[in-house]
């Protein structure tokens, strides 16, 4: 049985054939949907989606603790929020009938989009064959080729923004992403991270407390967060479970055992070490950003406005940085449109900002990455740089590179 509270009513929600797929559902089974529904639904149009749910609504649960983070009783009638919902449903539309599809799919990748998809897996199988071949240029290019194909897919897969076909999208999920569990993700990302920003983490956890992270759920590390969203993947658990072992077996194969023994110890703990620490460390890069920079620590009660303020843009208009960072730095459109592929950001930042500008909105932009990370000073991305060449540096001079 699923229930959720949205703006107060309690829903039954076991038999709705949900078009996003029944995984969001599971993300707020017993707990307050409000601020998930409202994330996902920001150009729907209202009337419809409430006649759509008074099917589902029942008698008040009073298990289920309403939010008390946002208040969204005047969110529809805001100048600001009206306006930009107005204008990106505008430009949708626009594209919808440019490209004759639906409103829905105009939303999803370009053809534009499914190009550098391709191209960027290209890159990886090319990257890949040399660090197989221990070519000292695939020990660095397969880590950075599969960091652009992962940020390029993953997140925007795990917010229902790739494809129309959530089947595909089911599908291709836990394959393109090894930071850490697909399952965790969704619970801390899709849910904590994008309905909470900034918020403290002990705030935001006290609304759903009862039903997240069951540590009994959560031992072997491939699994955790969102107790009915494990028993929802349970019937498929020991198939993906194995698809995601394999993976990393292979990975480890790969990186580690062929040059143990081929060429010992140290060359295989380099090749191991280097594109592990490479992967974190750009991750780090292009996430730092987005939400830890001191002008971006703030809070504000209206929901939409809160996710602009907390949320930190750079580089907009570079399609090098949107490749470089799968599109989150257009941050503060990412949060206000979860479910609208990256290559549509850059368009909508410029109807976000102006609208920010008319209405007062603080509208936190940098066009220097660089810049950004040295305000920031995250102490992490000097260490592992260094790790990084002092490994470099070791296995060129002791001549183990041949």
């Amino acid at each position: 049985m699923i229930t959720t509270k949205i703006h107060g009513k309690t829903y039954d929600l076991t038999n709705f054939n949900h078009p996003g797929g029944i995984t969001p559902l599971h993300l707020i089974n017993k707990n307050d949907g409000t601020v998930l529904f409202e994330s996902y639904h920001p150009v729907s149009n209202r009337k419809k989606l409430q006649q759509i749910l008074s099917k589902y609504e029942v008698e008040n649960n009073y298990t289920i603790n309403e939010q008390q983070i946002y208040d969204f009783s005047d969110s529809n009638k805001h100048l600001f929020i009206d306006e930009i919902k107005k204008e990106v449903n505008i430009y949708f539309y626009n594209l919808a009938k440019q490209n004759n599809c639906s409103l829905i799919e105009s939303t999803k990748m370009t053809f534009s989009r499914k190009c550098e998809i391709v191209g960027l897996f290209i890159f990886f199988i090319f990257s890949l064959i040399k660090f197989i071949n221990n070519s000292l240029y695939g020990l660095f290019l397969m880590p950075f080729s599969y960091f652009l194909l992962t940020v390029n897919t993953y997140h925007d897969i795990s917010h229902c923004a790739f494809l129309t076909n959530k089947t595909i999208e089911n599908l291709l999920y836990p394959l393109f992403y090894s930071f850490q569990s697909p399952y965790t993700w969704l619970d801390a990302h899709i849910h904590i991270h994008h309905n909470y920003t900034n918020i403290n983490r002990l705030t935001r956890l006290k609304l759903y407390e009862k039903n997240n992270y069951v540590i009994e759920y959560n031992k072997t590390g491939l699994f955790g967060g969102n107790k009915s969203l494990f028993e929802y993947f349970h019937n498929n658990y020991i198939l993906l479970t194995i698809i995601y072992i394999c993976a990393m077996l292979l990975s480890l194969k790969i990186m580690f055992y062929n040059n143990l023994i081929k060429y010992g110890i140290f060359r295989a703990l380099i090749f191991t070490i280097i594109p592990n620490i490479l992967l974190v460390l750009l991750y780090i890069i292009i996430d730092t950003p987005s939400h830890r920079h001191i002008d971006s620590l703030k809070y504000n009660k209206n929901y939409y406005i809160h996710q602009v303020i907390t949320a930190y843009n750079y580089n907009t208009n570079s399609t090098i940085i949107r490749l470089l960072s799968g599109g989150v730095n257009c941050q503060i459109e990412h949060h206000l449109f979860p479910s609208v592929n990256s290559c549509h950001l850059p368009n909508i930042a410029k109807i976000v900002k102006k609208s920010c500008l008319k209405y007062n909105i603080t509208y936190n932009e940098s066009n220097n990455l660089f810049k950004l990370l040295y305000e920031i000073n995250n102490p992490l991305i000097t260490i592992l740089l260094s790790i990084i060449v002092v490994c470099g540096t070791l296995l060129i001079c002791l001549g183990y590179y041949m």
